[in-house]
């Protein structure tokens, strides 16, 4: 556990927890001591060595309990939406989101679960960016989002999920990139390892 920490830099945590939630791979159950490998490995960098679950119901309450951790405060400049069924279009907008300070939160194809309504309803976010094309995320929740800021809410999207992590590292970053990760769009664990290990700072995700 104690090299898994260190390889951990301090922003990691919240976006790599995001991330599995989205996958589904955080346990539920909030607790404050765990025999869990990963949420205490990360979240002793984000909590000064106390051991912290950040966990809901399902997906969509983890995440929302993610980012009420990350930013307490509310008000963030931008929210990244995506769909909770699905891993890649989470992992393209994490970078994003972070650069931009503000979380990824995960929603339902054709409905905004409450639990994340009522997060974007405490954020109140200076504009939301809703990451994927339309099977992914319906015109109707887009319409929905709007309601929740008042800066507007654009899709980045391409026609599968390489083109729609090339769209959204496009919209968020400017110029040209000191490093970019590339990794396997078929799975998960690639993408979200070398995000945890080797990134140190925000960087373009690709697949």
């Amino acid at each position: 556990m104690r090299h898994l920490r260190n390889l951990l830099p301090s922003a990691v945590p919240a976006l790599a927890v995001t991330a599995l939630a989205v996958a589904g791979t955080v346990p539920s159950g909030p607790t404050r001591a765990s025999a869990s490998v990963v949420a205490p490995s990360m979240s002793t960098v984000a909590h000064g060595g106390e051991h912290v679950r950040l966990a809901g119901q399902d997906r969509y309450g983890t995440a929302a309990a993610v980012s009420r951790d990350a930013f307490p405060n509310g008000s963030v400049p931008v929210v990244h939406v995506v769909n909770g069924l699905g891993f890649a279009d989470a992992l393209a907008a994490g970078p994003a989101a972070a650069v931009l300070g503000g979380p990824v939160l995960p929603v339902a194809t054709d409905t905004i679960p409450g639990v994340i309504a009522a997060e974007l309803e405490r954020l109140r976010p200076g504009r939301i960016v809703l990451v994927g094309g339309a099977a992914a995320v319906s015109s109707e929740v887009e319409q929905a989002l709007g309601q929740y800021t008042g800066g507007g809410v654009t899709r980045a999207a391409g026609a599968d999920r390489y083109e729609t992590a090339a769209a959204v590292a496009l919209a968020a970053f400017d110029g040209p990139a000191p490093q970019v990760l590339l990794a396997t769009g078929e799975g998960f664990a690639d993408a979200l390892a070398a995000r945890s290990a080797r990134t140190p700072e925000p960087s373009r995700t690709l697949f």
